[in-house]
């Protein structure tokens, strides 16, 4: 079995602890023109996939497997790049130890960018014009394990925002380290040169650092990867895929936070988001802090496909948007969304020592762009998106993002679109018979009596739904009859569901209102409801009235409000 969850957090996970800080070197290894690559391979088909397979992977399984010789390890792959992390024991090791350990990582840098080098003699490589940059830092980092029912992971902190600022800062093939790093570095050993800001690009040419850096005489032992605690934090699809790429149409959902500043509050936030992934079938892939700070990146379509992918991919918005409003007023936490939908390639990259399930592809990369471009509170997507039809979107202006060469048209998710009321034109015929059994049924609604509960059913196309809009048609025109729906939800199996979405319906609450706009919606409806039932003449009306005002606060906290 592949260790798709990084052994420093299985074992941590087995031995119960869930959160704690490390000191670190990280190194931030980022890949450029693979989207080009991706894009051009997928014309090709399966052919395309295995071409692609095996570049990644041709460019990932030396260098992971460098990694861990070193000791260091990688909590994700963000597509095409990924952080190392490379952990010291601060209060026990020397400054000669820890200096060790910085020279092995800027060795792993060297060796990255001298086989790289080498590699731009391959054809594919040199006909996109495949790139890499290093950051390299050193710092606190802190790490934790999230989520209640589906169990999530993080690093976090100075060492892991210094590296990404590095690479930012590099060109292709070159290695950038900040203060922090260069302090456990001698000058006479590795050469570098300032480009401002704290930062310096690392002189590694014409030096021969294996002879300079420690080394240890064998790989680590990792230990074995546990299928208990993966299947934790994983579907078991993800593990139990044979690890062939494929491209496949999926929907990217990357959300930006801030203002989730404690472990509680992080755990909180990702439960929300963990569940609900998993509540619409999508893969939560990772919460990373890379270079576009916290981010969350859920993917639906892959390693699991539904025939509505984009339906479930909104309504999992939907659902997070209401289940995070209260956070946000109570703390002020803020976020941020982007969705896309397109082909991308999908399956597992890495090597032995640490792989992970992916998607990469243009279509993905927009997702995490339009990401950055939305305001907070705003989510924002691509064409492909907008076309559904189950909710509604506003344009908001076409855009230059790196990687296309056309401006792109982006629109902002405005809610769901209700539309209008089911109409049918025509004259109803054929089911005379079945609309006069409904009628007949319902005639002790006359008389204030309960009629019962009348199932109608069939197979699709038989006319279910005209024969229910007639129903209602006729009862109209006879006797003045309120009609609540309790819609269930074919993609959310969720409890009481179909009564939340009548309460929700009966009490005007929107995801578009402000939190406060929902609470005076609600009290002044429960209030009507209250004063139309004191002035009912019906013998069980003050019962009613009295029950209702007992469960005021069970029914607010079914549509989202809490006193």
């Amino acid at each position: 079995m592949k260790h798709f969850l990084p052994h420093f957090i299985q074992e941590n996970y087995r031995h119960g602890k869930l959160e704690g800080r490390l000191r670190a070197f990280t190194m931030f290894v980022d890949l450029s023109g693979f989207t080009r690559l991706t894009e051009k391979l997928m014309q090709k088909g399966p052919e395309g996939a295995e071409e692609l397979s095996y570049a990644l992977n041709h460019i990932f399984q030396p260098t992971v497997a460098l990694v861990y010789e070193q000791g260091g390890f990688i909590p994700n792959f963000a597509g095409d790049s990924f952080i190392a992390i490379f952990p010291y024991k601060e209060d026990s090791a020397t400054h000669a130890e820890i200096s060790g350990i910085a020279l092995r990582v800027a060795e792993t840098a060297q060796s990255t960018l001298r086989r790289f080098i080498s590699d731009q003699e391959d054809p594919v490589m040199a006909e996109y014009n495949i790139g890499i940059k290093i950051g390299i830092s050193e710092g606190d980092v802190k790490w934790g394990i999230v989520g209640s029912k589906r169990k999530g992971y993080y690093f976090m902190g100075e060492a892991i925002e210094g590296c990404s600022d590095a690479q930012v800062r590099a060109e292709s093939l070159q290695a950038v380290a900040d203060e922090r790093f260069l302090k456990f570095i001698r000058p006479e050993i590795i050469d570098s040169e300032s480009i401002g800001d704290g930062l310096s690009q690392l002189l590694l040419e014409g030096i021969n650092l294996s002879e300079s850096a420690p080394h240890t005489n064998s790989a680590p032992k990792l230990p074995k990867p546990d299928p208990v605690v993966m299947e934790e934090f994983f579907p078991k699809e993800v593990f139990e895929n044979p690890g062939i790429g494929e491209f496949r149409n999926v929907v990217s959902v990357f959300l930006s936070f801030t203002g989730v500043n404690t472990h509680e509050a992080l755990d909180h936030f990702s439960t929300v988001v963990l569940d609900q992934s998993e509540n619409f079938g999508g893969y939560f892939k990772e919460i990373d802090f890379g270079d576009k700070g916290g981010v969350i990146f859920c993917i639906f379509g892959a390693p699991v496909s539904f025939e509505n992918n984009l339906d479930r991919a909104l309504e999992f918005i939907t659902a997070v948007q209401d289940d995070l409003l209260h956070m946000e007023n109570i703390t002020g936490a803020r976020y941020r969304i982007g969705i896309t939908s397109g082909t991308a390639f999908t399956g597992v990259i890495g090597s032995g020592e640490r792989c992970q399930y992916a998607a990469v592809g243009a279509r993905v990369n927009l997702g995490a762009r339009l990401m950055m471009q939305a305001k907070w509170g705003e989510v924002m997507a691509d064409e492909n998106v907008q076309r559904n039809r189950n909710f509604k979107f506003s344009f908001k202006g076409e855009g230059n993002f790196k990687g296309f060469e056309k401006s792109i048209p982006t629109y902002v998710l405005s809610g769901r679109n209700l539309g209008g009321r089911t109409s049918f034109s025509g004259n109803y015929f054929g089911r005379q018979s079945e609309l006069k059994t409904l009628l007949d049924f319902a005639m002790p609604l006359r008389e204030n009596r309960f009629a019962g509960v009348a199932f109608v059913f069939g197979e699709a196309g038989i006319g279910k739904s005209r024969l229910s809009y007639e129903f209602r048609r006729s009862m109209r025109e006879t006797m003045a009859v309120s009609w609540f729906t309790c819609q269930s939800d074919q993609i959310l199996r969720k409890p009481f569901n179909p009564f939340i979405y009548f309460l929700k319906y009966y009490f005007e609450q929107s995801p578009e209102n402000s939190q406060e706009r929902n609470r005076e919606l609600f009290e002044n409806n429960f209030l009507e409801l209250q004063y139309e039932l004191t002035e009912n003449r019906h013998p069980e009306a003050d019962a009613v009235r009295r029950e209702i005002a007992r469960t005021q606060s069970v029914l607010a906290a079914m549509v989202g409000i809490h006193y």
